[in-house]
C-alpha cells in the first residue's frame, strides 16, 4: 500500500467501512425478518429485493452521472444511506410492518447502483498507470477480506439484537462520508451535458454498442451470471445433503474456501503483478474453461476434503481472470466509456444473477447435478467468446 496514493487510500477505506456496513445490514435484515415471521422463504426476499433495486436504479444512472460529479454522488448516496440505517433502526424498535423494511432495503439498495459501477471507474481517477494494476489487486483483497469476515461478525453481532447491527452499520457509514469528503478526483467532472433521462439512458447505449470491450465483457457476463447461481448458498446446500450426504451446516465452509482463494487469487495479484499482467490473455481465455471442468469435478465428486479444494481453486482462478481483465480494460478506455460499460454491466449482471438464480432454483429441485452441467456450459460459451475477443488483450 506504500506506493499507492494518498487519495486511493481514501477510497479504499471509504470501501471498506460501506461495503463492511452493506453486509452487516443484509444480515441483521435477514435475522430480524424469519425471527418475526419464521418464514425463509420471507428472508430470501431481501437479496432479491436489493438485486432488482440495483438494477432499476441502472435505467436512472446516466441521468444522474449528467447532473452531478462522481465525488458529490458518492457523497450525498452515503449520507443517505446512513439516513435510511436510522429510518430501519426505527422500524425494529417500533416492530414496523415487515413489507416497510423491504421498501428501506429497496431504497438503499436502489442508491447502490449509482455508486457500484463508480468504484471501478475510481482507480484510475487515483491512482497513476503503473499501480492500476496493483490497486486494483488491493481493492480484491479487500473484498475478500470483508466477504469472509462480515458474514461471520454479521452472525456474531446478530446475537446482540438486529438493532444493534444496525447501529454499527450507521457508524461504518459514518466514517465512510467522512473518508469520501477528503477524497480528491482527478478530471472529475460531469459525464455529459444535461439532457433527459431517456436520452441520458439511450447515449449510454450508444456508447456501449461503439466498444468492443462492453460487447466481450457484457456477453461473458450473462454467461458467468448463470455460473455463479450454482454457487448460491441454497444450492450447495442441497449439493452437501445429496452428493455429499454430510450435515447441511458444512456447507458454510465450502462457501469460506471460495472467498479464501478470492483473498488468495488477490494476494498473488498484489505480489506477482508484473509478471501475471504479462500473460493476461492466457488468464482470460483459459480460466473459463478450467472452471467449467471444476464445475463438473465439483458436483461429480463425493469427497468433502476434495470439495474444499475444489472450491478454493475455483475461488483463486475466479479472482486472477476477473482482477486482470478489468484491469486492462481500465488502462484502455477513458473515464466516460468507462462508467457507460460499467453502469451497463451492473444491470446485466444483477437482471441475469437474479433470474438465473430463480431458475437453477427450480432445477435444483429435481437434480442439482444438473444445476452444475449448466454451469459448466456456461462457461464453456465463456471460453467461446473470450476466444473470440482474445485480441482485446494483452
Amino acid at each position: 500500500m506504500r506506493k499507492l496514493s494518498i487519495n486511493f487510500k481514501y477510497l479504499y477505506f471509504s470501501q471498506i467501512f460501506a461495503n463492511t456496513g452493506d453486509v452487516l445490514y443484509i444480515v441483521a435484515l435477514i435475522g430480524y425478518v424469519y425471527s418475526q415471521t419464521h418464514s425463509a422463504q420471507a428472508s430470501v426476499y431481501i437479496p432479491i429485493t436489493i438485486t432488482a433495486a440495483i438494477f432499476s436504479s441502472g435505467w436512472f444512472a446516466p441521468y444522474v452521472y449528467s447532473r452531478w460529479s462522481k465525488k458529490e454522488i458518492l457523497l450525498f448516496n452515503q449520507t443517505a444511506k446512513t439516513f435510511l440505517m436510522i429510518v430501519i433502526l426505527i422500524c425494529l424498535i417500533l416492530t414496523a410492518p415487515i413489507y416497510l423494511l423491504y421498501i428501506l432495503a429497496f431504497l438503499n439498495a436502489f442508491l447502490d447502483g449509482f455508486t457500484n459501477p463508480l468504484k471501478m471507474t475510481l482507480i484510475p481517477l487515483t491512482e497513476q498507470a503503473e499501480h492500476i494494476s496493483y490497486a486494483n489487486a488491493q481493492m480484491s483483497v479487500m473484498n475478500g477480506i470483508v466477504q469472509i469476515g462480515s458474514w461471520s461478525l454479521g452472525g456474531i453481532l446478530l446475537l446482540l439484537g438486529s438493532e444493534w447491527v444496525i447501529v454499527i452499520t450507521a457508524v461504518l457509514y459514518i466514517e465512510s462520508v467522512i473518508l469520501i469528503s477528503r477524497l480528491h478526483l482527478q478530471q472529475d467532472g460531469l459525464e455529459t451535458d444535461q439532457i433527459s433521462i431517456f436520452r441520458s439512458f439511450s447515449r449510454m447505449m450508444k456508447v456501449n454498442q461503439s466498444l468492443k470491450e462492453s460487447r466481450f465483457l457484457n456477453m461473458t457476463t450473462l454467461f458467468e451470471s448463470i455460473g455463479h447461481s450454482v454457487w448460491l448458498a441454497a444450492i450447495l446446500l442441497v449439493y452437501v445433503a445429496e452428493r455429499l450426504q454430510a450435515d447441511v451446516s458444512w456447507f458454510s465452509f465450502i462457501n469460506a474456501l471460495f472467498f479464501l482463494g478470492v483473498l488468495v487469487g488477490g494476494l498473488f495479484l498484489t505480489k506477482f503483478n508484473d509478471r501475471l499482467m504479462n500473460h493476461t490473455r492466457l488468464f482470460i481465455v483459459a480460466i473459463p474453461l478450467l472452471l467449467a471442468f471444476l464445475n463438473l469435478f465439483f458436483v461429480y465428486n463425493k469427497i468433502f476434503l476434495i470439495a474444499l479444494i475444489i472450491s478454493f481453486i475455483f475461488g483463486i482462478c475466479d479472482e486472477l481472470r476477473t482482477t486482470l481483465m478489468h484491469t486492462q480494460i481500465q488502462m484502455r478506455l477513458n473515464d466516460h466509456s468507462l462508467t457507460a460499460l460499467y453502469t451497463l454491466n451492473s444491470m446485466v449482471y444483477s437482471l441475469c444473477f437474479c433470474i438465473s438464480s430463480y431458475m437453477i432454483g427450480i432445477t435444483a429441485d429435481n437434480s442439482v447435478v444438473a444445476t452444475f452441467i449448466i454451469a459448466a456450459c456456461a462457461y464453456v460459451i465463456c471460453f467461446l467468446i473470450s476466444m473470440k475477443y482474445r485480441k482485446l488483450f494483452k
